[in-house]
């Protein structure tokens, strides 16, 4: 994995540093405590050169001057697991409710059926069903072994 360090010197007639922070939260970057203030991991496919110009346009007019260090670190467990937890989170989109509100049928679905329908794997698919039901959108009905969602 590449990861690119950044280093920043504020000049008081610049940004404030929360804005700095902003800004270079929005391009991908996240702070960090020791010798440098920021990094940027590059996932595979991600061009060194793209993400330098991202920060370099991000941080044009703030009046902060800044340093970069990029080096190959190896890949981490730690990484691996920020890497599945990121595309948890993604797979989380808030429109997932709506997805799976819509896809209730008639008479009602299970949480496979939906998970099938929407190939979302089943946790995610029941977690937005019990956010459903909590809010009062959904109700739940035990029908045999399964729990059946139907529409109120």
């Amino acid at each position: 994995m590449i990861k690119t360090y950044i280093k920043l010197q504020f000049d008081s007639n610049g940004a404030k540093p929360s804005e700095v922070i902003r800004i270079l939260k929005g391009v991908g970057c996240s702070p960090i405590i020791g010798d440098f203030d920021f990094e940027k991991s590059l996932r595979q496919g991600e061009s060194l050169f793209e993400a330098l110009d991202s920060i370099h346009e991000a941080l044009r007019g703030t009046g902060v001057q800044y340093s970069v260090t990029t080096r190959t670190v190896p890949d981490s467990d730690a990484d691996r697991k920020e890497e599945r937890a990121g595309a948890v989170r993604k797979s989380e989109k808030p429109d997932l409710e709506e997805r799976v509100l819509e896809s209730v049928g008639k008479n009602g679905s299970t949480a496979l059926s939906l998970s099938k329908k929407l190939s979302v794997p089943k946790s995610e698919v029941e977690s937005a069903l019990e956010k459903l039901v909590e809010s009062g959108t959904l109700l739940k009905k035990k029908r045999g072994r399964y729990h059946i969602y139907l529409k109120k």
